[in-house]
């Protein structure tokens, strides 16, 4: 029977908002929040958190360990090396990469995307952009995991773990989930202090359910909020990856 693993990307050294995942929501961290979001997947056999031997992450560990939440820790740098190596003490059979930033993951959007990947034998699925930014999640087969780590030679595709398929769209077959409706402006990703403002608010809002809302109940908030729905809108969609492939471009001119 195939084995579906939830990779968690974390790090304690974010630029933009150090120690972010560890930060308070409704009385548990950002990733304990995350985490229990994810246990209300009906598709996942596990959730394992990822992150480096770098000291700063000792902390990190030190929660994980109080939650008894599973972990791994690899190399900072090359991520996807990280995620090979996990896998290789997990065995999974299918990976679903999330990071700790999105502290609002949706369970049923990561069981939409393992579904429907499964059904139509995709080896790597991920999400349209008219998904809000704070769900994302994608799901690749182990074996083209390991594949493209022996593929990927750029430091952004080491970094950014499944860019190598992004540039070489024809490697596997791919699937992009479609939403219904066109959320992309909504923002509730955890990379700012703006972010931190609106994912506190939602927490608020939501008081102790708010490890088990859903995405609609989510949407509904921010239509009934604009307020808050405008405090991050300024902020570029996929902003990390932008800065590293600047930083790239600008290494090798």
């Amino acid at each position: 029977m195939s084995k579906t693993v939830a990779f968690v990307q974390a790090r304690m050294s974010s630029s933009r908002l150090p120690g972010k995942i560890l930060k308070y929501l409704n009385g548990k961290t950002v990733v304990e929040h995350l985490v229990m979001r994810l246990k209300h997947s009906k598709l996942l056999d596990d959730i394992v958190v990822l992150t480096s031997t770098n000291y700063e992450n000792d902390r990190l560990c030190e929660v994980l360990d109080k939650a008894s939440i599973r972990y791994f820790r690899g190399s900072e740098e090359d991520v996807l090396g990280r995620f090979i190596a996990a896998n290789k003490v997990i065995k999974a059979d299918k990976v679903v990469r999330i990071t700790a930033d999105s502290p609002f993951i949706c369970p049923e959007i990561v069981d939409s995307l393992i579904r429907r990947s499964n059904e139509v034998n995709a080896e790597y699925g991920y999400l349209s952009e008219n998904f809000a930014e704070g769900v994302d999640c994608e799901v690749i087969n182990a074996s083209v995991l390991t594949q493209i780590g022996q593929l990927a030679s750029l430091a952004s595709e080491r970094e950014h773990v499944t860019l190598y398929l992004f540039n070489h769209p024809s490697y596997c077959a791919m699937f992009e989930l479609q939403n219904s409706t066109d959320d992309s402006t909504l923002r509730f990703t955890l990379d700012t202090p703006e972010d931190w403002r609106v994912v506190t608010k939602v927490a608020e809002f939501f008081g102790k359910k708010s490890t088990g809302v859903s995405y609609e109940e989510i949407k509904s908030y921010f239509n009934a909020h604009p307020e808050v729905y405008g405090i991050n809108t300024h902020i570029q969609r996929n902003e990390g990856l932008a800065i590293s492939l600047k930083k790239e471009h600008v290494s090798n001119d």
